[in-house]
């Protein structure tokens, strides 16, 4: 199963989605909150984690 792991703020908080059922968010690596369900962090996750592939896609042109 693969996870996608984003952290934000310097690290303070953390949203977490295992392909599948899992979705939650950390705070400072504690279980904060249970996401599952929520379409709209989801969608966020997703688009965070393509945009951060992009980018690192087009730094590694550059160097």
């Amino acid at each position: 199963m693969t996870t996608t792991t984003i952290n934000l703020a310097d690290g303070k908080n953390t949203v977490q989605h295992q392909n599948g059922p899992g979705l939650r968010a950390l705070r400072y690596g504690e279980p904060w909150r249970d996401l599952v369900g929520d379409g709209l962090v989801l969608a966020m996750a997703q688009r965070i984690d393509e945009l951060s592939a992009g980018w690192l896609c087009m730094a590694n042109r550059v160097s």
